[in-house]
């Protein structure tokens, strides 16, 4: 059976996203945390700096985000992720498939998130 706090943090995170509450993203993470939005980009380490970059969500209307998990195993959790959206400044629409990793403490707080995907227009 997955572990219930690992499902209650996935769901908090995309129903901030879905709500375009980027305001809430700072419940959900520790006071020292570790948060890669990109591979390829330095971590973000503040709750400031994840704020400002939870910005973009406001940004994205026609909103679909899924996720199902396929692993837990004590304080780390993965899930496939998929989101559907538009981009309201250019009218694009975008398909993002990856995989979110999430480290929880047993507060059931982010520790370190990571996340890769595949991002693609949609016609």
């Amino acid at each position: 059976m997955i572990n219930n706090k690992f499902d209650e943090w996935f769901e908090k995170l995309r129903e901030i996203w879905l709500n375009k509450t980027p305001n809430k993203v700072e419940s959900i993470v520790a006071d020292k945390f570790s948060w890669y939005e990109n591979p390829f980009q330095p971590s973000i380490n503040t709750k400031e700096e994840l704020l400002k970059e939870w910005q973009s969500i406001l940004n994205h209307k026609r909103l679909s985000v899924d996720y199902k998990i396929i692993s837990v195993k004590n304080n780390i959790g993965i899930a496939t992720a998929e989101s559907i959206f538009t981009l309201i400044d250019t009218k694009v629409r975008v398909e993002m498939k990856g995989i979110w990793y999430v480290v929880l403490d047993d507060k059931g707080k982010c520790t370190e998130f990571r996340q890769w995907f595949n991002m693609k227009e949609l016609k």
